[in-house]
């Protein structure tokens, strides 16, 4: 495994380890790599020190703590609903149609922040 990334900089691997893969094997790794936009030997390193692949978030903080906060709205919302049944111990049409909107909010919130 050659190259040092940015990652590696203050850090020496000495190590290297040929293995070979068919055809079908190495296409699989490279999907597999890319679908977590790794490169290959990063996937793989990952692999040997996790056990698995840890995806890394496409979410800047800013973006996280909007997900958050959108989440956060919604969910005080719901509670409210749910309080105000729990009191009256009735639910009506309102609150249905209420928790509905915000099932449609929450998979809204799903959806633009899936593709990241």
């Amino acid at each position: 495994m050659r190259g040092k990334g940015k990652e590696n900089i203050g850090r020496t691997r000495g190590q290297e380890i040929h293995l070979r893969l068919g055809q079908e094997e190495m296409e699989l790794l490279k999907k597999k790599a890319a679908s977590y936009n790794m490169t290959r030997y990063d996937y793989l390193r990952n692999i040997v020190v996790f056990g698995s692949v840890r995806a890394q978030s496409k979410l800047s903080d800013a973006q996280f703590q909007d997900l958050l906060n959108e989440l956060n709205h919604i969910g005080v919302n719901i509670n409210q609903i749910a309080r105000r049944v729990n009191e009256a111990r009735n639910a009506d049409r309102e609150d249905f149609d209420l928790l509905v909107l915000h099932y449609e909010q929450l998979m809204n919130l799903f959806r633009k922040w899936a593709d990241f």
